[in-house]
């Protein structure tokens, strides 16, 4: 018999800080991972891929993964395995069970997610949405590892070697623009007066939005699919959600959208608030998510390898704000490291946030109206977190301004 202590048990409503309290575990790969069938709906933006980060830090700290998946007597597995935390789950794991039943169904819910998985690469997304989330799913030897929506054609193997060469068959700014215009029009996103600010963005060739889509997916693709020694892992994941998110105006407040204090966060989110009061009639207003996750070796472990002098390894801080400065980077050719510094620039643009999870570091940056294209990237990167593997990044753009 399997005791407490030898699990790691997830509930429904864990919040993000709760997700973070689990990280500080010593013996984290050491349990067999307990999962509810889905978690509960709503919360904090980013809270769907903070809990698949999670999942994927486990699995790659234990060396015989494990799951058992909470669900009721009769209930739908499918359910599970085709949320994003739930794909991970059963993708990393060597075994699969359920509550009171120690058979492994693992094979049985890789093959039920087919179906979900094949919309996503025909890029129908009204059959891979979960309400107003979508989840694109790419994972190593599937066959939507290269969607086409998300790249131009499938890469050679020596393509996929070279970081350059990678980065350079992911679909373009007005590819990915394209993406969340569908998404806008098939939720009807953008239909009245107050998102008019960004209906008009949406509908550009050449668009804020887009291009955060692409610089942030291009740059964790580079930093992901390959591990520290620079081979193709046996097995990894990458992912991008799309979700909108309704928030109450009285709750604009870190806690509330991001699931923690982040007491850093709390300016701007008073400039938001004071924005919609009280000219802004509606009692909730529509915060866009994007979120990009990877299961890499994270900014840290790659661009310490490509850096010397006084940046050592051991500083992830430091590494990770390397990479928010321009022409710094973990590949070469003249446009290299310029990535990671235009997103702070659209954020600021959409009057927005980001929040990255990499390492044992955590970025928030926000949009404001002293925002210095200058400024020292080491402002809004934090250190001294428990360690975590692969990289999220999760942008919320407010639909009303």
């Amino acid at each position: 018999m399997v005791s407490q202590a030898d699990t790691l048990a997830i509930r429904r409503g864990d919040s993000m800080a709760e997700f973070e309290r689990h990280l500080q575990q010593p013996d984290l790969g050491g349990q067999i991972l307990v999962l509810p069938s889905n978690i509960r709906g709503g919360g904090s933006l980013g809270r769907s891929v903070g809990l698949a980060q999670l999942v994927v830090t486990w699995a790659q700290r234990s060396t015989a993964p494990k799951v058992r998946m909470y669900i009721k007597q009769g209930g739908d597995y499918r359910n599970f395995v085709e949320r994003l935390y739930g794909f991970a789950a059963t993708y990393f794991a060597q075994s699969v069970t359920t509550q009171g039943n120690d058979a492994n169904i693992r094979t049985a819910l890789m093959h039920s997610c087919r179906p979900r998985i094949m919309a996503m690469f025909k890029g129908t997304l009204a059959d891979t949405a979960k309400g107003r989330k979508v989840e694109f799913i790419l994972a190593h030897h599937a066959q939507n590892q290269f969607h086409p929506t998300l790249y131009k054609r499938i890469p050679t193997q020596a393509e996929l070697l070279d970081r350059e060469q990678h980065g350079k068959l992911i679909a373009g700014p007005m590819m990915m623009a394209n993406l969340l215009r569908r998404y806008t029009d098939q939720y009807r996103l953008t239909p009245t007066p107050e998102l008019a600010y960004v209906k008009d963005l949406l509908h550009q060739d050449d668009n804020p939005l887009g291009h955060l889509l692409y610089e942030s997916f291009r740059n964790t693709a580079e930093h992901a699919y390959l591990d520290m020694k620079g081979r193709i892992p046996a097995r990894g994941m990458r992912s991008i959600t799309i979700a909108t998110h309704q928030v109450d105006r009285a709750d604009l407040a870190p806690s509330a959208v991001l699931g923690s204090e982040h007491l850093h966060a709390a300016p701007y989110f008073e400039r938001l608030r004071n924005l919609f009061q009280p000219a802004y009639p509606k009692k909730n207003i529509d915060i866009l998510e994007i979120s990009v996750l990877d299961s890499g070796p994270g900014f840290a472990r790659t661009i310490s390898r490509k850096l010397s002098g006084d940046q050592t390894p051991d500083d992830d801080a430091a590494l990770v704000a390397q990479c928010f400065k321009k022409h710094r980077s973990a590949k070469s050719g003249p446009a290299s490291g310029i990535g990671l510094s235009r997103i702070l620039e659209y954020i600021n643009v959409l009057k927005g946030f980001m929040r990255v999870r990499t390492s044992t570091t955590e970025s928030f940056f926000a949009a404001s109206p002293s925002y210095d294209p200058t400024m020292d990237p080491a402002e809004f990167v934090h250190g001294g977190l428990a360690d975590i593997r692969g990289t999220s990044i999760t942008f919320g753009i407010p639909l009303v301004y």
